[in-house]
């Protein structure tokens, strides 16, 4: 059962919130008759389990040059989780979208608003956090979007879109080290 635990105004889920315990929630037979959207707002997604079941490929790429190494989210994994998120529109008839949203806590972002720099104003210390909006803009650079849609051409045929960036929704948390 999961248990949450606040700390300052962070609410954190224990155990973390991995893909295939998504996976299995969605794949609950009461769960897919009803479920019409899943709109998701984290701050990391752990894929952890789901790299566990498919060892032959690896969340990472790795580059080496001179300087050192570069990681990037290797598109066969993302490939392997869009297969998954297609799996969840054929079990669960009704679904027609599925929503994730994260904010990248550790991306240094400089905001060039006029309206900060005015001098002698008072400064509010409310939450003024994009991730509280119901949808922040795309073009956010610490909000990674990604959405997948079913939707019906006009022959009757239906279709599935996705939109957003899923490497990026992927990125860790944590710099890499090594």
């Amino acid at each position: 059962m999961p248990q949450f635990r606040i700390t300052g105004d962070t609410l954190l889920l224990n155990p973390v919130i991995d893909i295939v315990w998504i996976d299995t929630f969605v794949k609950n037979p009461n769960i897919r008759k009803m479920l019409k959207v899943l709109d998701i707002r984290l701050n990391e997604l752990c894929v952890h389990r789901f790299e566990k079941k498919h060892k032959n490929i690896s969340k990472f790429k790795t580059f080496s040059q001179r300087q050192g190494k570069i990681f990037r989210i290797n598109n066969e994994f993302t490939a392997k989780l869009n297969e998954l998120f297609q799996q969840w529109f054929k079990l669960s008839k009704n679904l027609w979208c599925i929503k994730i949203i994260r904010r990248l806590t550790n991306l240094i972002v400089f905001d060039d608003d006029e309206e900060e720099k005015e001098e002698n104003k008072k400064i509010g210390f409310g939450d003024k956090s994009p991730f509280a909006k119901w949808d922040p803009p795309p073009q956010t650079p610490y909000i990674s979007h990604f959405m997948m849609a079913k939707m019906q051409d006009p022959p009757g045929v239906w279709i599935l879109n996705a939109y957003g960036d899923l490497n990026k929704l992927l990125l860790p948390e944590m710099p890499l080290g090594g």
